[in-house]
């Protein structure tokens, strides 16, 4: 029983005074700067599109003059069984860059949510 009494004070001790303080003193000793760098993931987004061809290039232009890096937004308009052109106009921008990745067609009306599923 008295082992057991040491060995758990011997624990939480090491556990509350002395790993701290090799911590505290490595950090003091051996600092190592932190250099923060600008983080930028891969962003896609996903437009689901059913007879939006009004607003549609409207927002494509909006995507077209968001601040991110090139090459790392990836746009996806998915034509949710349109009857007006909108999948016709959102192909015009797939020249340009960061503007449109792809375009899918899909002849189901399911709304955002299958459109999302989909891809």
């Amino acid at each position: 029983m008295k082992l057991l009494f040491w060995s758990s004070l011997s624990l939480v001790i090491y556990a509350y005074l002395i790993y701290p303080s090799w911590l505290f003193l490595r950090v003091r000793l051996y600092p190592r700067p932190v250099r923060p760098k600008p983080i930028f993931p891969t962003v896609s987004i996903v437009i689901a599109a059913r007879n939006e061809g009004k607003c549609l290039n409207e927002k494509l232009h909006s995507l077209q003059r968001l601040d991110y890096p090139d090459g790392l937004i990836e746009t996806i308009v998915v034509s949710d069984g349109s009857t007006d052109p909108n999948e016709r106009d959102s192909r015009q921008f797939s020249g340009f860059p960061g503007a449109l990745d792809s375009v899918i067609s899909a002849p189901w009306k399911g709304g955002v949510a299958q459109s999302r599923d989909r891809r």
